[in-house]
């Protein structure tokens, strides 16, 4: 009797422990599917919603660093597939470095931050699509330009179109005025300089000719959601 008892008390305990590991690889097989999913769906909210899931379920199923960076790197190569239906297609693929010291929340802020960064331009260069001829040379000049004095008076010299018109057609097409178009531009470059270089808070806002380093902080957290320091501190630890 005593060897029965033992038998079924083991039988229904390694039952019940594997009962919430497989629920476990269910929820990270679904979740994996609607990731895949929203990929095909083309919608970059939803593709960003779909991969947080992936990375707390995995996380809750104590998936290895390993199996982890395997499917974050699948959706990554899915995100760049995507890319290249759009200008983006001669872009240089970058992948997160995995350093097993780091832990999940590092790499998982690595991976969020590249494919936020790469479903941003490939909406912008699906906007573009959309733009009329004179709305694009206006695009295109604040691209070339943001990182010097840009005024509509500039603007309108190097396009050729009225300053009015200019005012009218831009924010009639893409919903932004210039000039927040412009802050947009030079915030994304700052937060790139912050990524990659080693010059000062203080530099990169006057390179990206934001000369007032408590206006460059209070334009960087309205697209950023923190502080210039707040955001290199996170990236660095």
């Amino acid at each position: 009797y005593m060897v029965c008892d033992l038998l079924r008390y083991y039988d229904r305990h390694c039952v019940e422990a594997w009962k919430p590991a497989y629920e476990r690889e269910q929820n990270v097989a679904k979740a994996r599917h609607i990731a895949v999913k929203s990929l095909h769906s083309r919608h970059g909210e939803e593709v960003i919603s779909a991969l947080d899931m992936l990375f707390l379920c995995a996380q809750e199923s104590l998936f290895s660093l390993g199996a982890l960076y395997g499917m974050a790197n699948s959706m990554l190569d899915e995100i760049y597939s995507w890319a290249a239906e759009t200008e983006n297609s001669g872009k240089q693929m970058i992948w997160p470095e995995l350093h097993p010291y780091e832990g999940f929340a590092l790499y998982k802020s690595k991976v969020m931050q590249i494919a936020a960064q790469m479903i941003q331009e490939i909406e912008q260069n699906v906007k573009k699509n959309m733009y009329s001829p004179s709305v694009l040379s206006i695009i295109q000049y604040l691209e070339e330009h943001y990182c010097e004095e840009v005024s509509l008076d500039s603007i309108s010299q190097a396009v050729h179109l009225n300053k009015t018109y200019i005012s009218t057609a831009f924010k009639r097409e893409t919903g932004e005025n210039v000039s927040d178009c412009l802050q947009r531009l030079r915030v994304q470059r700052a937060e790139q300089l912050l990524e990659k270089s080693a010059m000062s808070i203080r530099e990169i806002a006057q390179y990206v000719k934001i000369d007032d380093p408590a206006y460059f902080a209070k334009v960087f957290r309205k697209y950023k959601g923190m502080t210039p320091t707040d955001y290199r501190n996170s990236i660095r630890f």
